[in-house]
């Protein structure tokens, strides 16, 4: 209940201005214009004592930076839950066109190899995978 109603509840809210659901349309109509564009370039990983440091570029065809949320994402082990780490957008990668370079640096207690970064649909109104169910994984 609180984490599907809760945040409906909390985003129907926000709808009451029409500007609000027009924008949601327009950024999904974005998604599904641009998704097959989108693509990632190299992961890099370096492991330094306890700490993991993963980067890659991300290639966003015409997609607004902001229309997605690249990711670090690992499946659950040993009892845990699975990890999800947002990797902070960069600086734009020369010579391309609305590309960026992402990473992050995530605690080594758990093998590198394990994480894999993935491309979600991200929207401050939206609520997702409800209203964008695209998912872009490296791997």
């Amino acid at each position: 209940m609180t984490t599907l109603y809760v945040p409906a509840g909390q985003l129907l809210a926000a709808r009451q201005d029409r500007a609000v659901p027009e924008d949601i349309c327009r950024w999904q109509k974005d998604i599904a214009s641009h998704w097959n564009g989108l693509h990632f370039g190299e992961l890099t990983v370096r492991s330094e004592g306890d700490v993991h440091h993963f980067g890659i570029p991300v290639y966003l065809d015409d997609l607004n930076a902001d229309s997605i949320a690249v990711q670090l994402y690992a499946n659950g082990w040993d009892g845990h839950d699975p990890m999800v780490v947002p990797m902070i957008r960069g600086n734009a990668l020369s010579g391309g066109i609305n590309s960026y370079h992402y990473g992050c640096d995530i605690p080594a207690d758990h093998p590198a190899e394990a994480f894999t970064p993935r491309i979600v649909p991200q929207h401050k109104a939206g609520l997702v995978p409800l209203e964008s169910h695209s998912i872009l994984w490296y791997r």
